[in-house]
């Protein structure tokens, strides 16, 4: 399905609101980020973080999820059906390893989240 102008055009700016969510939540953690830095660091105004978002667990919550894409599309690209166990098992750890040396933020986000509790605090995590 094609996307129209305008839906390419939301769609462009929700993805620059993630970007720009991962650098605030890799570098401060969840609790100390503030919504401020956010559309600071999107150009954007606070009041429309509120168009594409609920609020900041909502923002979190779609970051982390733009990070697991990531990483099953890279993860994908690696694999091939007739891989044995063993080669599927490497070049799955392999991807992974390779996308957060790659990624240093996507990595600080996922060990922000697992290192100060989030997984048990938040429920959509």
């Amino acid at each position: 399905m094609l996307m129209s102008a305008k839906e390419n055009q939301r769609e462009v700016k929700r993805q620059k609101i993630l970007r720009s969510a991962l650098g605030v939540f890799a570098r401060k953690g969840y609790k100390p980020a503030v919504l401020d830095d956010v559309a600071r660091k999107a150009r954007i105004a606070k009041g429309t973080l509120y168009l594409y978002f609920k609020d900041k667990e909502d923002i979190y919550y779609h970051t982390v999820l733009y990070v697991l894409d990531a990483l099953e599309a890279q993860i994908m690209e690696n694999i091939r059906p007739e891989m044995g166990h063993v080669d599927l098992l490497k070049n799955v750890a392999y991807s992974q390893l390779d996308f957060f040396a790659q990624n240093p933020d996507h990595f600080r986000l996922f060990f922000n989240m697992f290192s100060s509790g989030l997984m048990n605090i938040k429920k959509r995590l």
